[in-house]
């Protein structure tokens, strides 16, 4: 399977590495959670750890001897972290040897050059995702500590190393419905059309308003829509310039502006269409969900999704454009069936949020692209196609929600 040896050894050892800081970020990253991470402090009564409970795997099997340990977190605190442990090292391992094979591109292309920066990526994405996964199921919360930075590294590595996303020609419609030959980022946005490109005017305010949008969706502010959209307006109005984090935000916001003000006349065309094609997954992925998350919320009477799953796919979407985001977005409740009736069998709660069915779905089309986009390329639709399809899925959405609420009810379900 790998050849030479030696590669396999660093990178199994990498991700013997990498599942230690994943277990460590999950409670220590996490607002409520308990500090049973071995590299955490220990709480006050709980004996300190030998060098042999911090070794990966082992050392929690001796720690769910440990009297101290079962009585503060409970009996099977251990399992969890243990296989973490033990199964992200193959994870990391069978990245490597996919990308090697040409199962995360499509058929044909093979850019040499683009190997390692394409799996510096994947790595840290699904870093990142494992631990919002975790963190979500514990708490049905995304911490900002995750998707914020997770986002600005998709935007810098897509903007800097060539390999991020690749190039192939693909058959599309476009008005008025004739058949032409497109450049597409088969892993991202397509091809900028001219007047997006570097050079002009309109690509700059392109990704001036994504970052702002982006940057203003992180304030913390409520929207609340129980006494009318008026009133609703007005409260959140007040609270957005009372959130804590304003300052903050409009610091990242407005330093966001000089730095990519500056970018527009330094950086190469090509450069320059990898951020717009970046910018335009951040703004599609985070605006997909909150959409989704608003008209769930109107036809329910009651939040559908965090908003820690809008950051998340927005973070996606940094890093692997457009074209993912929709799918995943789409193929997620398939996984969510799944993960919800693993989560039955072993805890019997069905309650499973929203983000780790984007996780997993996002996963899967990351490690099978190759499949994947043989059977979406040839209806697949372009990027400007995209907000006017979300505005129908939309209204398709709210009617059908509407429509299962008002069978519940008269059902007796609710």
């Amino acid at each position: 399977m790998f050849e030479p040896f030696g590669l396999f050894l660093l990178i199994f050892s990498l991700g013997v590495l990498v599942s230690l800081w994943i277990n460590d970020s999950i409670y220590r990253w996490s607002y409520t959670s308990a500090p049973i991470s071995s590299w955490q402090l220990r709480a006050s009564g709980l004996g300190r750890l030998s060098i042999w409970e911090r070794v990966p795997v082992v050392g929690w099997l001796l720690r769910s001897r440990r009297t101290d340990d079962v009585k503060e977190f409970g009996r099977w605190f251990w399992i969890r972290p243990a296989l973490i442990e033990l199964l992200v090292p193959w994870c990391y391992v069978v990245l490597f040897w996919l990308l090697r094979r040409g199962h995360c591109m499509p058929e044909g292309v093979l850019i040499p050059e683009a190997f390692w920066p394409q799996y510096v990526a994947y790595s840290i994405l699904l870093f990142l995702l494992i631990i919002a996964t975790f963190i979500d199921f514990d708490e049905r919360m995304i911490p900002d500590c995750i998707t914020i930075p997770g986002t600005l590294i998709g935007l810098i590595g897509s903007t800097f190393f060539y390999g991020w996303n690749w190039l192939e020609r693909v058959q599309l419609i476009e008005p008025p419905f004739t058949q032409v030959t497109r450049t597409l980022h088969a892993n991202s946005p397509e091809s900028a059309p001219v007047f997006w490109q570097h050079g002009s005017f309109l690509s700059l305010v392109i990704v001036l308003v994504g970052w702002t949008i982006w940057c203003l969706s992180l304030v913390d502010f409520p929207w609340i829509t129980r006494r009318g959209w008026r009133k609703a307006f007005v409260y959140a109005w007040v609270r957005f310039w009372q959130a804590i984090n304003l300052r903050s935000v409009a610091t990242m916001m407005f330093s966001g502006w000089v730095l990519l003000g500056i970018g527009y006349f330094v950086l190469s065309d090509l450069q320059w269409d990898r951020l717009l094609s970046a910018v335009v997954g951040m703004s599609l992925g985070g605006f997909l969900v909150w959409a989704f998350r608003m008209v769930a919320s109107e036809v329910l009477g009651m939040e559908a999704l965090g908003f820690g799953d809008v950051t998340l796919m927005a973070m996606v979407g940094a890093f692997l454009g457009w074209q993912v985001v929709w799918l995943a977005f789409f193929l997620a409740p398939l996984f969510g069936i799944a993960i919800v009736i693993v989560r039955l069998l072993f805890t019997g709660d069905t309650s499973t949020p929203f983000g780790p069915y984007l996780s997993a779905a996002t996963i899967y089309l990351m490690l099978d692209w190759r499949r994947v986009w043989e059977v979406t390329r040839e209806w697949m639709f372009p990027a400007t196609f995209a907000p006017w399809i979300l505005i129908v899925l939309l209204v398709i959405l709210g009617a059908l929600l509407w429509l299962i609420h008002r069978v519940e009810r008269l059902i007796g379900l609710r």
